[in-house]
């Protein structure tokens, strides 16, 4: 061990990968050096806060955490933090939008990140499908599998940060047209080398599954259905694709919005669902032209100028996307006590008094915010216009029989009659060439005690109430209102008023003005209206019952009547003044009594907030529901609420992933969880990652509004952290607990609650200090924080070596394994932990250790006690039943997502596959990744019987020729060759017959790949001098795979075999040279045995050192030198 307790693998891992060096390459500080050169950095931030806490006292800490290995932040941190580089995160998210520019401007973003040694995950579920029209071109489109190549490809030359090779995840929603495509996109194992996949699945999906239904594929470009494909049969491609290669993998969308603070739509690590439900399509969405329906928005398919509200923005008004149909989805209605009401999923978000809130999660009397400002009207109409028909509907009558409008004036109202027959002749004639139509007022004589009557009757006026949609019925704020000019729609509310309404009460008991109606839709159409000139009212319900009652017959007597309920609109408090300045009456008495009321206030009506007060929320049934898109408040406003727009612009776009992780392994003692340990490791660590969002220097990339520093501004905005663990088999091991049962998945959701409980805290206690994260208003947490996520379970294949610990939540591979360390020399490397229980034990030994380490496992070893065997189970030991069932113990309390493989033996089935991706789902996981041993390559190597036989015996007669004599000089060329395992050497050599024999070399003598690479060498030059033609000798190489594929000048090297046949080609063409190209290759090759491997005619060695790779964590691994693709 050395002084910061790293084991000599730990020490060489740190300085090949992570120490720092100078312009010539040499090693320039020691693993304590680094340790200070991290927590030294990291402590620097809090000279920017008035902390309690000194940078000094703070470097202690964070030093004291990391060189004993209680803690060990992701990989960029360790390399990078106060150095030149000084990106320190590991992982981006950038998805592309449905253009061109966007398409290529992420690829660019890509490249800046993979330099400063990020990776990245995309989502390609906006992308429209192949085959779509392009609008633009007139040509169609080529689909998202398409463009993914061009990012592999963009991948391929770049290199991370000198450090790390480029790493990529792309997820498809499986609601996209194109999803069949993308499930095989990895069937050819050439294409999408630097990618992993999943495919985003919905609860609808699964629904449709488990019900043997059909489900829809949603078409990104305009959200309508493009068709259909059967749930089961797409479910069981992505089981059978998974079951051959271990890809795609799956994540389930809707779990991972459930647990987001924003309600945010990209797969943990990726995507977010492009198919969140909003509001109904005959919700009034106020625009810049006006207030339309969503559905009369989404038919129209024109970007928008929406309003929001001042408390949001001081600009009115902000550009939005269209609007696009989301799905069919179940509707609640929500009520409040003010009689405003929208239609919307349960999931939706509306601004309450405590920030935005699912409309599930509020509670009856709970706040909400409704739109503090005027909105905007459209073109169109009149003053006059809007007067008339506010009459008509009032106090007016349509004859659809006679096709003529009457109007009727009662008592005082006929003082106002003869203006509104001027008004009727100015809108019926010019431009319709009317000129000489005139209409005039006529009195109704009921008799000596009638209440005086007038009328005014039009049959062209009935032509015009036919254009605005009214009919008989007439009790409806015709819908082109909301579209007219302002002073039309001043006037309809003007001459209703004046018809059916009055102004009551006094200062003492308050003043009002109540508009009376039957029909409870007009009102609240009415109040919809009033909102546009910033009045608020409040509806009272069936003020007067329904039933029989007296009332004047017109004639002098009073008469029975059946009336309807009777509801009333209410306009009080600051609201009067409004009303009075924006619209009033016509009639001048009403006018003068409003305002003699109004002048008795001593300092004028009490205000009114732009609040309403929730009164229920009701089912509602299934139907089409919309959304649209506002980039800068993230809102519109929605029959008069503030709401979210929950679409297709993903809040995790552009953030990155900063990772840390608990030593589990450290935290126990005498046999016992050390909680208060546990808890001082927490607490260091959350404020350790907190000021690494500060300390870091992100890569400058551009937004999808073309601005600057994307990444650092929503990074900044959410500061989201993500602490996780290692080392948790290993704490189980010492608390003598098997990995695979009841005690552990219970330690399991103790342990990762406690952790994520005391995170937490620590953001609240930060928060105080520094403040909250800027976006903290627009989140679900009900107190102050300083991250928006706090926990995370991700890989820590290298820091786990490092901190000579089981990595992550997984199982170990091995109990005991193989390391090369010198060319000719290997050293058995035990368990940590199985070694010190050995030795306590008395049953240790290093031939047990050797014996252990031929087969992994120590199942069948009989020195071993019993009562041990079962803390020491591997990964493949361990049924998927527990592998699941321990992933959705730590889910449970991780805000982000876990980083977990479901390790199958090579014997697995499909169906086994299938019944694990069933139990994830159940168990309410986020996701989950598969991988069946030396499933990678079974394709490939799969050969007809006969051409093989006929291939052997081909191979059997050349044999028998003796192989010509070495002459003691020869003359030949050297290639370098870049492959998938590093640079390959090839000599080829002649002599006056020809091609005579061929060396190879690539790296370390005796490892896996350079003892392949020599035999094959060996064997080639044993066929060159028994006189087998060359170009058979190329025929057999040439086009063999494996799973690490790389290019020489722009050729692709599919494998050693594959480089060592084009190099016989390139000599016999004459080419001397190659260039070397490094480029990064596949990387999701798995986990198998020695054995195994080599059987299945697979090279799963490290391109670093020639050892073999190990599939953990998702992640691919070298244990011999700690070489990640991850």
């Amino acid at each position: 061990m050395s002084e910061a307790g790293l084991t000599k693998n730990a020490e060489n891992i740190l300085e090949e990968r992570y120490l720092k060096r100078d312009e010539e390459g040499n090693v320039v500080e020691t693993p304590d050096e680094m340790f200070e050169r991290v927590a030294r950095t990291m402590a620097e931030v809090n000279e920017d806060y008035d902390d309690d806490r000194t940078m000094e006292k703070e470097k202690e800490e964070f030093y004291e955490a990391l060189s004993s290995l209680d803690f060990i932040p992701n990989s960029p941190t360790l390399m990078n933090a106060g150095l030149e580089l000084g990106q320190l995160s590991a992982c981006f998210v950038l998805s592309p939008m449905d253009d061109m520019d966007s398409i290529f401007q992420q690829v660019k973003n890509a490249a800046k990140i993979f330099q400063s040694g990020g990776g990245v995950g995309y989502t390609f579920s906006r992308i429209r499908p192949c085959g779509d029209r392009v609008k633009s071109t007139g040509g169609v489109a080529s689909g998202p599998v398409s463009f993914m190549k061009v990012y592999d490809e963009m991948c391929n030359t770049i290199k991370q940060g000198g450090k790390r090779r480029g790493a990529q995840m792309g997820v498809l929603s499986v609601q996209h047209p194109d999803i069949e495509k993308f499930i095989e996109a990895k069937d050819d194992e050439e294409e999408l080398t630097n990618f992993n996949i999943s495919v985003a699945l919905t609860e609808e999906f699964m629904d449709a599954v488990h019900n043997g239904e059909n489900y829809d594929l949603i078409n990104p470009r305009n959200e309508e259905k493009e068709g259909e494909l059967n749930a089961e049969e797409i479910y069981d491609k992505i089981v059978s694709q998974a079951w051959k290669n271990g890809e795609p993998g799956i994540l389930f969308l809707d779990r991972v919005n459930e647990d987001n603070p924003f309600d945010v739509e990209e797969y943990p690590d990726h995507y977010i669902d492009a198919t969140n439900p909003c509001v109904t399509g005959d919700t009034l969405i106020s625009t810049k032209e006006g207030v339309f329906t969503a559905e009369e928005l989404w038919e129209n398919e024109n970007d928008l100028d929406v309003v929001v509200d001042g408390r949001l923005s001081e600009e009115k008004i902000k550009e939005a996307s269209n609007v696009f149909k989301t799905g069919t989805k179940d509707v609640f209605n929500l009520k409040t006590k003010e009689g405003y009401e929208i239609r919307l999923t349960e999931d939706h978000r509306v601004m309450s008094s405590n920030g935005w809130k699912k409309v599930k999660d509020l509670k009856a009397g709970e706040k909400l915010d409704i739109i503090d400002r005027e909105t905007e009207f459209g073109e169109g109409g009149s003053l006059e216009k809007g007067l008339v028909l506010g009459w008509i509907v009032g106090d007016g009558q349509i004859k659809e029989s006679e096709n003529r409008v009457t109007l009727h004036f009662y008592d005082k109202d006929t003082t106002i009659s003869d203006k509104y027959a001027e008004k009727v002749n100015q809108i019926i004639r010019e431009p319709r060439g009317n000129g000489d139509y005139e209409v005039g007022v006529q009195k109704i004589d009921r008799g000596e005690n009638s209440v005086e009557e007038e009328r005014i009757r039009s049959a062209r006026l009935y032509e015009i109430t036919k254009e605005y949609g009214l009919n008989e019925n007439k009790l409806q704020v015709p819908n082109a209102l909301f579209k007219n000019g302002r002073e039309t729609a001043k006037g309809f509310i003007r001459g209703l008023f004046t018809a059916d309404g009055s102004v009551q009460g006094n200062v003492e008991k308050g003043v009002s003005v109540r508009l009376s109606s039957s029909e409870l839709n007009l009102l609240k159409e009415v109040q919809q209206l009033l909102l546009g000139f910033g009045v608020k009212s409040k509806i009272y319900e069936e003020r007067r019952k329904e039933g029989e009652r007296e009332l004047p017959d017109g004639k002098g007597n009073m008469k029975k009547y059946h009336v309807k309920s009777q509801h009333e609109l209410v306009i009080s408090k600051d609201n009067l003044k409004r009303f009075r300045d924006e619209i009033g009456f016509v009639r001048d008495d009403k006018n003068e009594k409003l305002a003699a009321l109004l002048k008795e206030y001593e300092i004028g009506p009490y205000s009114e907030k732009s609040q309403v007060n929730v009164d229920s929320i009701e089912y509602e049934g299934h139907e089409d529901v919309y959304d649209l898109t506002e980039p800068e408040t993230s809102s519109f406003v929605a029959n008069g609420f503030v709401v979210h727009n929950c679409g297709e612009q993903p809040l995790e776009d552009f953030e990155a992933c900063n990772l840390g992780h608990i030593n589990l392994a450290h935290c126990v003692t005498d046999g016992e969880v050390d909680w208060d340990k546990l808890e001082d490791i927490t607490d260091m660590a959350v404020r350790f990652l907190d000021n690494v969002i500060d300390a870091s220097d992100f890569p400058n990339v551009i937004g999808y509004e073309g601005e600057e520093d994307a990444i650092t501004k929503r990074v900044n905005e959410n500061r989201k952290i993500g602490l996780g663990v290692m080392g948790w088999h290993h704490m189980l091991m010492k608390l003598g607990i098997p990995y695979d049962c009841e005690e552990s998945i219970e330690k399991a959701d103790e342990v990762m609650s406690f952790i994520q409980e005391k995170g937490r805290e620590v953001s609240r206690r930060i928060a105080k200090k520094r403040g909250k994260f800027p976006n903290w208003n627009e989140s679900e947490f009900d107190e102050p924080m300083r991250n928006a996520t706090t926990t995370t379970i991700a890989p820590t294949g290298t820091t786990s070596m490092i901190a000579n610990a089981s990595g992550g939540i997984e199982p170990i591979f091995a109990v005991s394994y193989i390391k090369n360390v010198l060319e000719d020399e290997s050293m058995v490397m035990p368990d940590q932990v199985f070694e010190e229980m050995a030795k306590d034990g008395g049953f240790y030994s290093d031939e047990l250790m050797e014996d252990i380490a031929e087969v992994g496992s120590i199942a069948d070893i009989e020195e071993v006690p019993k009562d041990i065997k079962p803390l020491f189970r591997t990964a493949l030991e361990i049924s998927p039943e527990w592998h699941i069932r321990m992933q959705a113990a730590f889910q449970d309390h991780v805000d982000n997502a876990i980083s977990k493989t479901v390790n199958f033996p090579n014997e697995a089935s499909k169906e086994d596959i299938k019944e694990v991706y069933d139990l994830a789902y159940d168990l309410k996981c986020k996701g989950v990744t598969v991988y069946r041993s030396g499933s990678r390559q079974e394709q490939v190597m799969e050969v007809e019987g006969e051409e093989k036989e006929e291939e052997e015996e081909e191979i059997e007669k050349v044999l028998e020729r003796r192989p010509r004599e070495r002459p003691s000089a020869i003359e030949g060329t050297t290639q370098k060759i870049n492959t998938g395992y590093g640079g390959l050497y090839v000599t080829i050599n002649e002599d006056e017959y020809g091609l005579f024999e061929v060396f190879s070399q690539i790296g370390r003598a005796g490892g896996f790949t350079q003892s392949f690479t020599e035999s094959l060498a060996r064997m080639i030059s044993l066929c060159l001098r028994s006189g087998i033609p060359l170009e058979e000798i190329i025929e057999q190489l040439e086009g063999i795979r494996s799973p690490e594929i790389a290019y020489e000048e722009g050729e692709k090297i599919l494998s050693i075999p594959d480089a060592m046949a084009k190099a016989l080609k390139w000599h016999k063409k004459g080419r001397k040279t190659a260039e070397q190209k490094q480029l990064p290759t596949d990387e999701n090759e798995g986990a198998s045995s020695v054995k195994e491997m080599v059987s299945k005619g697979m090279n799963p060695a490290c391109p670093d050192c020639g050892a073999m790779l190990t599939l953990t964590e998702g992640c691919r691994t070298c244990p011999n030198c700690g070489y990640s693709q991850c």
